[in-house]
């Protein structure tokens, strides 16, 4: 059931089938911490960033040493604007496991959202460090770049992945992130 949640919510983009399984997944298996975490994440994409957060703090109870538990907690903060709290929590994940990249791109995230852009762009780096050229790590830093004027880097970027796109896959979302940071809308869509 919290597979199939996770398809459903994730490759289908049916939330009320992908709700409907997890809950369910959970109801079976009370422990499973994955399944906490993809219905947090079911709870952000929808919009309400205080009922993702109460069952992303569930699955820290589940595990409270499983990073992926926190890093819900930290994309919840983050969705709600509750930036400061985010970084926090940031750091609360980047203890646990230093080498977690989703947390580090999260931690950039919000301290660009404060207007902090030197930290910002040293924690996509340090995520990019992690991952190698991962696709969402680069559109993350290319957003960042772009945020603080620099769309010849954000250029560089998002050319360089469409160029790799051509011989491997690279999630269209990558690409729409960076044209929507450039301002390319219609790109972007």
């Amino acid at each position: 059931y919290a597979a199939l949640g996770a398809i459903n919510l994730f490759h289908d983009w049916d939330f009320p089938t992908a709700r409907l399984l997890l809950e369910k997944g959970i109801a079976l298996n009370p422990s499973n911490v994955s399944t906490y975490t993809w219905l947090a994440m079911y709870h952000a994409l929808r919009g309400d960033p205080d009922t993702s957060l109460e069952w992303a703090r569930r699955a820290i109870q589940v595990d409270p040493l499983a990073a992926p538990a926190s890093y819900i907690e930290l994309y919840a903060l983050y969705t709600a604007q509750r930036f400061e709290e985010a970084i926090e929590c940031a750091r609360r994940v980047l203890a646990l496991n230093p080498g977690y990249a989703e947390g580090h791109r999260c931690l950039g995230a919000c301290l660009m959202a404060l207007g902090q852009p030197g930290p910002a762009l040293d924690a996509h780096k340090q995520a990019l460090a992690l991952t190698g050229p991962s696709a969402w790590n680069l559109a993350a830093l290319a957003g960042a770049r772009a945020r603080i004027g620099d769309t010849d880097e954000t250029e560089r970027i998002l050319a360089d992945l469409e160029r790799r796109s051509t011989s491997e896959w690279i999630s269209p979302l990558s690409l729409g992130a960076i044209y929507a940071a450039l301002g390319r809308y219609q790109d972007a869509i």
